[in-house]
């Protein structure tokens, strides 16, 4: 029998999708039985006027644009298969890759598509990618080869309790990613060469990349406290240490000046606040990953 798969869709006002979804169903994908979710976000012409729905096609329509990461949420929470696939809906994704992602599942409980050498997708983004990968990397001590890709394939019973945690926008695969991570799932990545975006994107560069950096900060400080909040201690020590070594450089007494006694405080504060996001940590891990997050990575 094959494996039923659920490939969820996210589309906001995209010309493409007819054609992607002709793409999709023409491509082979021997031990797998593909059944797409379109999750129309409140496009201005509705989806289900372009494609009809059928047996192996669904067709969740938003009454207005929630974002991109709410209607992934919602093709999430109307999905009981254990094999999941995220796709954009801008076409960018070639559905050929789509085999490679499933058959990883077999070694890994996440496997995301890895943009290689970032061709097409502009200067800008690819250099901020890289800044989201190394961030996450120095947070959660693991190598990232592509966090914010939306092309991914995962097992749903993994992840199903952080899907409500999903944020509403473009920052769901920087939280899926970095979760995934931090419950010690296997992660893996499978290289793909995205195609030129026909129109303008929906990202944009400065607000939504402070909300990556947000996400990416968010969860990093929470899986991994004790290194940020150090490394921050170690920040305002050394800015104590100086303001009283310039101190005494110059007037000759030895005392703490006030304005270094406040960051000898704030310094101690960050060292307190690292234990006390690392206890909280624990207490997230034994809630949300119900006794399998000490498995052995395979």
């Amino acid at each position: 029998m094959p494996i039923e798969v659920d490939c969820i869709i996210p589309v906001f006002n995209e010309d493409s999708i007819e054609s992607l979804i002709r793409e999709i169903r023409s491509t082979p994908l021997e031990g797998y039985a593909l059944f797409i979710t379109i999750v129309d976000d409140g496009s201005l012409r509705p989806v289900s006027e372009q494609i009809p729905q059928d047996a192996g096609l669904r067709i969740i329509r938003h009454p207005r644009n929630f974002g991109n990461g709410a209607a992934i949420k919602s093709g999430l929470f109307s999905t009981q298969r254990e094999f999941v696939v995220l796709l954009d809906g801008d076409a960018q994704h070639d559905p050929a890759y789509l085999k490679g992602l499933l058959d990883g599942l077999e070694r890994f409980d996440l496997v995301i598509a890895s943009r290689r050498d970032w061709v097409n997708c502009g200067f800008s983004r690819a250099w901020a990618n890289r800044f989201y990968c190394a961030t996450a990397g120095w947070l959660m001590g693991r190598e990232f080869s592509d966090i914010t890709s939306g092309f991914r394939a995962f097992r749903r019973s993994l992840f199903y309790r952080v899907f409500p945690v999903f944020p509403d926008k473009f920052s769901s695969p920087i939280t899926l990613a970095l979760f995934a991570h931090m419950m010690n799932r296997t992660v893996g990545y499978h290289p793909i060469i995205v195609r030129r975006r026909s129109g303008k994107s929906k990202i944009r560069i400065v607000h939504d990349g402070v909300r990556f950096l947000h996400g990416i900060l968010k969860i990093g400080l929470l899986a991994n406290p004790i290194k940020f909040f150090y490394f921050h201690a170690a920040l305002l020590g050394a800015a104590g240490s100086t303001y009283t070594a310039l101190n005494y450089h110059f007037t000759h007494r030895i005392f703490v000046p006030s304005g270094a006694a406040i960051l000898f405080f704030l310094m101690g504060m960050s060292m307190v606040t690292a234990h006390v996001v690392d206890f909280a940590r624990l207490i997230l891990i034994l809630t949300v990953c119900d006794g399998r997050c000490a498995e052995p990575a395979r």
